[in-house]
């Protein structure tokens, strides 16, 4: 039973965790750069007054922090891969529920429409030509899944326009996810709905127009969760198969 007014007393640091701080002191004061080798394991312990096993420990934190590498023969170094080990951690806790594909359908949106000026500035003709023949593949597709594959395909090929990383790499982590909201949808209706739809999409992109190109992205999204919404309770994964496929 909680206690009115009583708080946690606060975690004691532990050796490791003062090993780690000083990373992060030395890292963000510029003392250590990215592709920095660091001494051994028995130099740094000696170094921070430490032992190995504490060293150990820490550095095996910051690999998971992503920003220490270390390798075989060549020992330890600095590293900036934070933002794939966050993702990676983030990607244990997506579920394979209807809630879980509709907060990322929308989160999809999200990207995809904050992008659209980026994307219409720095489109090139090459660009719509590998767009429209991506596109065109969807029907040469045999099963559900191959076609959902190609749909990301496309999507990822517009955000590679936009030359944002960040987004590239959230979208590599959410592949999964995507495919398989995207297999349901294919498994429900027509593949001619998602092309209809993408082409749309090119037509805005060519007209170099950021606004309609902005709209068509959310209109296309919104076609994958009117499809969500239809298939049933918040935790079921799995709709009834019907004839034909579709799906955003």
């Amino acid at each position: 039973m909680p206690i009115d007014g009583f708080q946690q007393p606060p975690k004691r640091a532990t050796a490791v965790d003062t090993v780690v701080d000083t990373f992060r002191s030395m890292i963000g004061a510029g003392s250590l750069r990215i592709g920095d080798e660091l001494p051994t394991e028995r130099d740094l312990a000696r170094q921070l007054g430490v032992s190995r096993n504490t060293v150990r420990e820490a550095i095996k934190r910051l690999e998971a922090y992503g920003v220490i590498e270390t390798r075989q023969k060549r020992g330890a170094s600095i590293v900036d891969n934070c933002l794939d080990a966050m993702a990676n951690i983030l990607s244990f806790r997506f579920g394979n529920d209807i809630r879980t594909f509709r907060d990322i359908q929308t989160f999809r949106s999200l990207i995809e429409t904050g992008l659209a000026a980026d994307i219409a500035d720095r489109a090139t003709a090459d660009d719509i030509a590998d767009l429209r023949r991506i596109n065109g593949t969807l029907l040469t597709r045999q099963t559900a899944r191959d076609r959902a594959s190609v749909d990301l395909a496309f999507h990822v090929r517009l955000l590679t326009i936009a030359g944002n990383q960040t987004a590239l790499r959230i979208y590599d982590v959410l592949s999964g996810v995507i495919v398989q909201i995207m297999t349901l949808g294919k498994e429900m209706r027509g593949t001619r709905l998602t092309m209809t739809s993408h082409e749309e999409i090119l037509a805005a992109l060519e007209a170099g127009d950021q606004a309609l190109l902005q709209e068509r992205i959310r209109e296309h999204m919104a076609i994958g969760l009117q499809f969500l919404s239809e298939v049933g309770p918040e935790d079921g994964a799995t709709p009834p198969k019907q004839d034909g496929d579709i799906g955003p």
